[in-house]
């Protein structure tokens, strides 16, 4: 019988635990959804598209803003990391993108301490330097290409903006954009390297 109880409160004590871990796992959806209702009170007028969580905590929330009679499409793409602070969260760093505009796409990079991040717009169409014209293409992956041979591919689709979490000491060496007609390279259209500094604005 003394057994039986034993094992009965081992049960127990093993579904708290088990409880506990999962209250404390990052990136719940109730924890999400918490960010989310956050959000919406501190920047109203922007709409996330996308929440992702990092091992260290952090929320990376990806916003677009489309101006007040505008219904056709968003004019900037803005990304936040965030943090929690006790029973509210705190804005780490922000940081805008281009659209896609004529050349097609744009990529920003946002990084802190212990997170970073890779962001952009993707359009619908790709400038053609050869030949000084557009044409439609239908984009499907980012690539980023790092120093040390290492990859990061994030899924995309045209006309939506994208987001995904890379290493805080990634040194950048590329970012190819795949579409239908073949790889572009970042490289091909600007000169100047990616700044991983936010704008905090």
């Amino acid at each position: 019988m003394r057994d039986i109880k034993v094992a009965a409160v081992f049960l127990v004590l093993l579904i708290l635990l088990s409880g506990c871990q999962n209250g404390d796992k990052p990136g719940k959806t109730s924890d999400i959804d918490d960010v989310k209702t956050w959000f919406e009170g501190y920047a109203s007028d922007y709409e996330i598209v996308d929440v992702q969580t990092h091992e260290s905590g952090k929320y990376i929330l990806l916003t677009t803003f489309t101006p007040p009679g505008e219904t056709e499409h968003y004019t900037m793409v803005r990304a936040y990391v965030v943090s929690k602070d006790k029973n509210s969260y705190a804005v780490d760093a922000i940081k805008d993108a281009y659209e896609a505009g004529s050349v097609g796409f744009s990529a920003e990079l946002l990084g802190v301490e212990d997170v970073a991040v890779i962001f952009g717009d993707i359009g619908n169409s790709l400038y053609d330097f050869k030949t000084d014209t557009v044409q439609a293409v239908s984009f499907t992956e980012v690539v980023v290409k790092t120093s040390d041979g290492e990859e990061k591919t994030i899924s995309v689709t045209n006309d939506k903006p994208y987001i995904g979490i890379i290493g805080v000491d990634t040194e950048i060496t590329d970012i190819i954009f795949k579409t239908d007609i073949g790889d572009i390279n970042f490289s091909d259209y600007y000169s100047e390297p990616l700044d991983f500094s936010p704008d905090n604005t």
